[in-house]
């Protein structure tokens, strides 16, 4: 929706002071009713958030569909200050690259030849290690499809993915996963180097920095800075 379209439906909404006005959002909201507030943000001269929020709302739990009853306890995720990976997080990491996974085993993607971007690698709790005690951690690629180079004619993804009984792949709106699960010794591991394939360019995730390739408004603030 164009600015100019929100201004004519709601011409009362009002400017708000927001931390996210630094990175080019212009944050507004207007009251619907006496309970029922509009919140919007527009950036670049589009509406891009559109939120209703009424604090006397009740609304019923709706039951997670992928709950599992067996898992009792839950953890929060957090990313700290950015670490030098010789020092090996206890807990794991994202970005950067993965531990135990060398160049044979690291995926490619079967749309465009490129190697898949490590995501993280996460140390389970016990309850979590679903495949067996003694795979205690998983590390996840993503398939950045908005890379699109030539496809490469030299790289077999196929082959990979039946040879290796610990990798599962995975598809979720739209985008492709790879996740593998390693053992203590793989994830203490040294990090894996991605395979060198012909004729593809070196993917932007592994040319440059984090705060680089995702641009500071999508990296946690410790991150950036």
């Amino acid at each position: 929706m164009p600015t100019e379209e929100l201004y004519r439906l709601h011409p009362g909404v009002e400017r708000i002071s927001d931390e996210r006005e630094k990175y080019g959002w212009t944050m507004l909201k207007t009251n619907l009713s006496d309970t029922l507030t509009l919140g919007v943000g527009i950036r670049e001269g589009v509406v891009r958030i559109i939120s209703l929020t009424d604090p006397t709302a009740v609304y019923p739990e709706r039951p997670y569909k992928y709950a599992d009853p067996s898992l009792t306890e839950a953890y929060d995720l957090t990313m700290t200050d950015p670490v030098d990976l010789t020092r090996r997080p206890d807990s794991g990491w994202c970005y950067g690259r993965p531990p135990g996974i060398d160049a044979r085993r690291w995926p490619v993607s079967a749309t465009n030849g490129m190697r898949l971007r490590h995501a993280f690698t996460v140390k389970l709790p016990p309850q979590y290690r679903t495949l067996g005690e003694e795979y205690v951690a998983i590390s996840l690629f993503v398939d950045e499809q908005w890379e699109t180079p030539p496809a490469s004619s030299n790289v077999d993804t196929g082959g990979a993915r039946r040879a290796d009984p610990r990798r599962f792949d995975m598809e979720f709106m739209d985008n492709a996963y790879v996740l593998f699960w390693l053992t203590e010794e793989e994830f203490a591991a040294p990090l894996g180097a991605p395979p060198a394939i012909e004729g593809a360019p070196v993917p932007g995730w592994l040319s440059k920095s984090p705060l680089d390739y995702f641009g500071e408004f999508n990296l946690p603030r410790t991150v950036a800075e």
